[in-house]
């Protein structure tokens, strides 16, 4: 049993002649969603299935990027409730709207990040009835995590088909690599790739197809079978192009998890590190303590045989940034290995950690990064026309010009500058062909 608040309770059970079995489980007062799996004697999963406790709300994802809808469902309430859902922004101005729980007691709803409610940092939700919260949860608006890239993944040779590549090809006896989708990574972003392996030692790198991008080591445990490497991007990948991470040949499974990313410090800087590893049923890295208020938290845990990973339940949330493995391929055995990396924007300083949850048997390996983001926001300003001043057909260019930088100086996070034009007699738009 998987609880919300990111702790298991396991019991052993016997079944009957007729392969079945009854069990009871307090619930208690801890709100929120239970995972309940079920195991063979020899590990392997047989089946789940998820029960709520309480009223509950959440979101289908816990970043989003400006402009996005945040699908908000609710489950656990009474049946035709009329309810208030309510979303606090990080400049501490509330929006709320109605909403009614149909014959099942659940309901949903979007809340669009666009005109000024798209803002940096958590925002706070909560569903009320009469004036009193039922649930909360929460989300944020970094904008930071653009896309995974890409995950690969190299069969062991006790999987029954050693060396195969997953996709193909993708690897070869000492690399996993992926072919860049359509869009290509663009200048100023930044590319981090997850690495489990065995604990073979040796030589561990990262590169691309364009031979320009420099990519660091951040991570890489004493056994090493993590490691972490990054790049942020000053020469674009196109699409069809290539990123790699070769590490030293083994004849088992390695898999590897390939993320873009954007909005991070320029050159980057990271503000902590930490990992752990163990075999038992607690994952945790080992806590970091941040020294800027706006980090990017990264977490990654590399997992043997038929083990699942479930993120302990925090605020802001963890949010997956790619797996794979023998969990995803269906190839686990001996000497398999499977990764789950996860990120996670954070807007305070304070003591962080990547923890959770294993279910299944089979050692572990864990670690969290945290990279420091800009927290300078650009700075733009209109040169032409000048403000509170009156024009004629004479005096007017046909041109509105300006500048902008990324508020140290610089232009390399400022990519364009959006300019709109009201009339202020009737509170219209130019539209680039009339006022609307």
């Amino acid at each position: 049993m998987d609880r919300p608040d990111g702790a298991t309770d396991a019991s052993t059970v016997t079944p009957d002649a007729g392969g079945n079995f009854a069990f009871s489980y307090q619930l208690g007062t801890l709100r929120g969603e239970y995972l309940v799996l079920t195991f063979g004697g020899d590990g392997i999963g047989l089946g789940g299935l998820v029960v709520t406790n309480g009223p509950v709300v959440t979101t289908d994802k816990g970043d989003y990027l400006p402009g996005e809808a945040v699908a908000i469902s609710g489950a656990g309430y009474s049946s035709g409730a009329g309810l208030t859902v309510q979303v606090t922004r990080p400049d501490g101005v509330t929006d709320g709207t109605s909403a009614s729980t149909d014959a099942g007691g659940n309901f949903a709803l979007n809340y669009f990040l666009t005109d000024g409610k798209a803002q940096v940092g958590e925002y706070t939700l909560e569903v009320l009835q009469n004036g009193t919260v039922l649930a909360s949860s929460g989300f944020t608006d970094a904008g930071i995590w653009v896309r995974t890239l890409g995950t690969a993944a190299k069969e062991g040779a006790n999987s029954g088909i050693p060396g195969v590549c997953h996709p193909n090809p993708g690897c070869s006896v000492n690399s996993l690599f992926i072919t860049v989708p359509a869009g290509g990574v663009p200048v100023g972003h930044t590319v981090i790739i997850a690495l489990a392996k065995d604990t073979v030692a040796g030589s561990f790198l990262c590169g691309d197809s364009t031979s320009a991008n420099s990519y660091s080591t951040d991570l890489l445990n004493a056994t090493s079978s993590l490691f972490i490497c990054s790049s942020n991007i000053t020469t674009a990948i196109p699409f069809g192009g290539t990123i790699t991470v070769t590490f030293p040949a083994s004849t088992n499974q390695n898999a590897a998890t390939f993320n873009e990313f954007q909005g991070f410090l320029t050159p980057k800087a990271l503000d902590g590190l930490s990992n752990g590893n163990g075999s038992g049923s607690t994952v945790s890295s080992g806590t970091i303590a941040t020294t800027q208020a706006n980090d990017l938290l990264f977490g990654a845990v590399g997992l043997s045989a038929s083990t699942v990973f479930t993120a302990s339940s925090v605020t802001p949330p963890w949010n997956p940034a790619g797996s794979a493995g023998c969990l995803v391929d269906g190839s686990c055995g001996s000497g398999s290995k499977s990764i789950v990396s996860d990120q996670r924007p954070v807007f305070s300083t304070g003591t962080y950690s990547f923890a959770g949850t294993i279910t299944g048997s089979g050692a572990h390996v864990e670690a969290i990064v945290a990279y420091k983001l800009e927290i300078i926001a650009p700075v733009s300003a209109i040169t032409f026309p000048v403000n509170a001043t009156t024009y004629n057909t004479a005096g007017w260019t046909g041109s509105i010009t300006g500048t902008a930088n990324d508020g140290v100086g610089g232009t390399d996070d400022v990519a364009s500058v959006g300019v709109s034009i009201k009339r202020l007699s009737d509170n219209l738009y130019w539209n680039g062909a009339s006022f609307a």
